[in-house]
């Protein structure tokens, strides 16, 4: 995993339990029912270690293996964090019965998805669309007049024609949608339209400007 990550770790291996240990002398007791304490819990951890991953580190746990994984497998990282915790809280069924456990797979599942929806802050939240119409000219002119967005050709050949005709393949901001559905729908309302949130764009008009 490198040197750098190699050298926070140790950091954070030696700094999380000084400072756990000195929160834990304090003597505050919250009596909250067992579900509302592992959802508050999934999130407060999720946000922390999501600040953790954003820094390239680890706290110095179980959260090594995902990492070690993700970077070799390319599979989404709070997934690998979600099965690794799944599998470790599943484990103390043995001990803490069912129960608990399934209490603790709330949390777990919880703290994946806050991991993730952190690691994404300051993402660029944009929209990435594929546009198939007959009058596609047109529609790409407008794009470019009207909301100043690059677009790119794509060739593709239907599946059942095996016709080849060209894609419109676009990247614009989140609030430009429906300035685009609008302008679309006015020039061809048959026009087949595929739509997908693109959580991280880089490049001329959204990391920087012209």
């Amino acid at each position: 995993m490198g040197k750098d990550f190699a050298f926070k770790t140790v950091t954070s291996s030696i700094a999380y339990p000084i400072f756990n240990t000195l929160l834990l002398k304090q003597d505050v007791f919250i009596d909250v029912d067992p579900l509302v304490a592992s959802i508050y819990t999934g999130v407060l951890l999720g946000f922390g270690v999501g600040i953790v991953f954003r820094t390239g580190a680890s706290i110095g746990g179980m959260d090594i293996p995902p990492l070690i994984l993700n970077k070799y497998t390319h599979i989404p990282l709070h997934t690998l964090v979600l099965l690794v915790d799944a599998i470790t809280v599943g484990a103390g069924f043995i001990v803490f019965g069912i129960e608990k456990v399934l209490v603790g797979l709330i949390s777990v599942y919880i703290s994946a998805v806050v991991i993730d929806k952190t690691m994404l802050i300051g993402g660029q939240q944009s929209k990435a669309i594929y546009i198939i119409s007959e009058h596609y000219e047109k529609i790409m002119e407008e794009i470019h007049d009207k909301l100043e967005r690059g677009s790119t050709i794509l060739t593709a050949t239907g599946g059942y024609t095996k016709q080849e005709r060209p894609v419109i393949y676009v990247v614009i901001s989140q609030k430009q949608y429906p300035e685009l559905n609008r302008l679309i729908v006015h020039i061809d309302p048959q026009a087949f339209v595929v739509v997908s949130d693109a959580t991280e764009v880089h490049g001329l008009g959204f990391t920087y400007d012209d």
